[in-house]
């Protein structure tokens, strides 16, 4: 599946707001090997950093991702997620990022 179909169905999904449909999906995907663009994939991370009651899952998405081919993890694909927590968590919940 191209990469820019995979863009086009993550932004929808994220627009509709479906974490739980987007991120079967996108794990599938991973999993599969399919062309998941880092741009799309930090795009879902923010999204479900910013869904309630989904935070730990957008933590465990990184996890997943260290995995693949297409994406790289680095700071600048986390920069959003980390300035985020810096804002609303307490200092515990900041270091466990860093776990």
């Amino acid at each position: 599946m191209p990469g820019d179909l995979i863009d086009m169905i993550v932004t929808i999904g994220i627009h509709e707001k479906y974490p739980v449909f987007m991120g079967t999906t996108l794990k599938n995907w991973l999993a599969r090997g399919y062309d998941v663009q880092p741009r799309s994939f930090k795009d879902y991370v923010m999204f479900l950093e910013r869904c309630k009651g989904y935070e730990e899952d957008a933590k465990r998405y990184v996890t997943l991702a260290h995995d693949t081919e297409h994406i790289q993890i680095d700071y600048a694909m986390l920069q959003g997620l980390f300035l985020r927590s810096i804002q609303t968590k307490t200092g515990p919940e900041v270091l466990k990022l860093f776990e």
